[in-house]
């Protein structure tokens, strides 16, 4: 599922100009107890092996409601208002985030034309 994510942010031509210079070390964990690492860089979002020393931002929830966020069903926000998911991290580091996942779900549901 994360591995969706990853391809849509790094095929996504709208979100390489906002990729931020500064690396965002994100931990994603599921309800199961399972935590995955990535990286948020100029080169895009890419999977850690191993736990970074710092983590700027943290998203704990079930597996329903990460994919949701992943498939852009509902907005990070929406799911943290809702108290579906627990975020940690700076708020601009969220935001630039809940972007990413953003631009990249609807771009791929953009028109082109090969679907007119």
């Amino acid at each position: 599922m994360l591995e969706l994510l990853t391809n849509k942010v790094n095929s996504c031509d709208l979100i390489k100009p906002l990729l931020p210079k500064e690396p965002i070390f994100i931990s994603f964990q599921g309800s199961e107890g399972k935590c995955c690492h990535y990286v948020l860089n100029f080169k895009g979002l890419q999977p850690l092996k191993e736990i970074p020393e710092i983590l700027h931002v943290k998203i704990v929830g079930n597996s329903e409601q990460l994919q949701e966020l992943i498939k852009g069903e509902l907005r990070l926000q929406q799911l943290m208002k809702l108290n579906a998911l627990k975020v940690e991290g700076k708020f601009r580091d969220i935001l630039k985030i809940e972007a990413m996942i953003s631009l990249s779900v609807s771009s791929e549901n953009s028109l082109t034309s090969d679907n007119i």
